[in-house]
């Protein structure tokens, strides 16, 4: 006769999820997208992430909650010219971890252009075109295209109207190729660029 025992494992007790780290923002009109970095699940599946946006005064109504493999979620509904500061917590079974937290940011910044092209526009030039940036909580007032070789900036740019959705950068080296990089500004700041394809100089 064979005897079977069953042994209890004396399994560790899932806890809440570590805090959040690597928190940082993008702003646009009303809005701004918050990123962060994974946090440790600490024994059970992370199964969403919340993410709360907080003003001088408090907390601001606004939030959003994304998926447990999630590492960015988008908080609309802002009042542009408002500073505000995000507070992004995971969830597993065992509740809330850790709130990591934003630096202060400000939407009503332009947003990227949707799409940069460029093309060889004579020796030492390149054009860029571009859509227009919005929408926005200010007019833009000014684009900068601005020319990398590789990673490194080349030291050649230009500064165009806002109205603009073309310019020219010249100055560059016959040969060698170039990405160019377009970002809009307006009374709020500088809103994000948006790279071209790498294009080689005549």
């Amino acid at each position: 006769m064979t005897a079977v025992v069953f042994a209890r494992l004396n399994l560790p007790a899932a806890q809440v999820p570590g805090t959040v780290d690597g928190v940082g923002t993008a702003a646009g009109g009303g809005r701004v997208s918050v990123t962060w970095r994974p946090a440790a699940a600490n024994g059970a599946t992370i199964d969403m992430y919340g993410v709360w946006a907080f003003t001088e005064a408090g907390y601001s109504g606004r939030s959003a909650a994304v998926c447990g493999t999630c590492t960015t979620a988008v908080v609309d509904g802002l009042s542009n010219g408002t500073p505000y500061l995000f507070v992004v917590l995971a969830h597993n079974s065992a509740g809330w971890g850790g709130a990591g937290y934003s630096s202060w940011v400000t939407p009503g910044n332009p947003s990227a252009p949707a799409w940069v092209s460029a093309g060889a526009a004579g020796p030492g030039r390149i054009q860029a075109t571009w859509a227009a940036a919005g929408p926005v909580a200010a007019p833009v007032d000014m684009y900068l295209v601005l020319a990398y070789e590789g990673p490194d900036y080349s030291g050649q740019a230009v500064v165009t109207c806002g109205a603009c959705t073309s310019g020219t950068v010249s100055g560059l080296v016959r040969g060698h190729s170039y990405t160019l990089f377009v970002l809009a500004h307006n009374a709020h700041g500088w809103g994000p660029a948006t790279p071209s394809s790498t294009v080689t100089v005549l």
